[in-house]
């Protein structure tokens, strides 16, 4: 059977546009089987967090933060997490912010609950934030040059 030229050019086309599907949305970090799961919290300050930050569960990156979205009727940002499905995330488990380096680079913790049940996918974790590394030290500096202060003079 011979296939004329036409059907040949319209198959080269369809498989480009499916081999284009996949490698577009692999390079954005899609995953096309979703083996992950959602899981979501609101803030009213998001500390410079930004979407494709990462997401660690037991030091473990686990995933990314996919979506954050403001919400302008209850003034707080919504921040959309997804975590692989191997990771069993607890029902009270907590979504914390914190600093990932030394830079001020913003991630995502997620700190893991005692309930038995699991969270379900598109699920509501509780919010929490974490101070950064220099605000940590700064807050320390305090006392410790006030010492430093009454020895110098004694």
């Amino acid at each position: 059977m011979k296939l004329s030229k036409e059907l040949k050019i319209g198959i080269f086309v369809i498989t480009i546009f499916v081999i284009s599907f996949f490698v577009i949305n692999y390079l954005r970090g899609k995953d096309i089987l979703n083996r992950e799961v959602e899981y979501f919290s609101e803030y009213e300050n998001v500390q410079g967090l930004v979407a494709s930050a990462p997401v660690f569960v037991n030091g473990y990156k686990a995933g990314k933060v996919s979506e954050i979205s403001y919400i302008p009727e209850k003034k707080v940002f919504k921040v959309v997490c997804s975590v692989g499905k191997d990771f069993l995330v607890p029902e009270d488990s907590k979504m914390t912010i914190y600093s990932v380096d030394i830079m001020g680079s913003k991630g995502v913790r997620l700190d893991e609950g005692v309930s038995e049940s699991l969270a379900s996918d598109g699920g509501y974790l509780a919010p929490d934030t974490a101070s950064d590394l220099i605000a940590g030290l700064a807050e320390n500096m305090g006392p410790l040059l006030s010492k430093v202060g009454e020895t110098l003079d004694s």
